[in-house]
């Protein structure tokens, strides 16, 4: 897999960055194959109905290091469109950790259980959390496969996040 694709935009309103891959897959088996600014997974036909998460958690730019930031949503660019391929659940989340192997806090961001489906890109927000200094964000797309569809695609281009400026301290909790 490709390193990551990283854009920050300075806005009024506060901060982007925006990634294209690496996206980490769990569950049904799938292929990944990197197109241009995009991400396809494919999963062969055959088998029972099952369920995949894609997950993506991008390098925080370095221009943010020690800031202050609420992490306040995400937009996903993709494409749900192909019968038998559907999302169920996309979540945004906060994660804190002190070394590469464990996970000791993590937050919920936005959560949509029944997000559309369709060529788009699609905005998630929620709950906004600070990201302290040893804080990340994480995206998580749950796709349903439909087993009675063979060669079933899902494309994830272009992943957005949103940062605004916060007057509590970016601290390690």
């Amino acid at each position: 897999m490709p390193a990551y694709w990283l854009k920050l935009l300075v806005q009024n309103a506060g901060t982007t960055f925006s990634a294209i891959g690496p996206w980490d897959t769990f569950g049904a088996p799938v292929t990944v194959d990197v197109v241009g600014e995009s991400t396809d997974f494919k999963r062969p036909g055959g088998g029972a109905q099952a369920q995949s998460v894609l997950a993506l958690v991008p390098t925080t730019p370095s221009s943010l290091y020690g800031k202050s930031m609420l992490l306040t949503g995400v937009e996903v660019c993709y494409d749900s469109s192909q019968q038998g391929v559907s999302l169920g659940k996309v979540q945004l989340y906060r994660n804190v950790s002190t070394n590469a192997t464990s996970v000791e806090a993590q937050a919920t961001v936005a959560l949509d259980s029944s997000p559309p489906d369709g060529n788009q890109c699609q905005m998630f927000t929620g709950d906004p959390q600070l990201l302290p200094t040893n804080g990340y964000a994480a995206v998580q797309l749950k796709v349903d496969w439909d087993a009675a569809q063979a060669d079933q695609l899902l494309t994830v281009g272009r992943t957005t996040f949103f940062l605004e400026p916060s007057n509590t301290p970016a601290v390690a909790p």
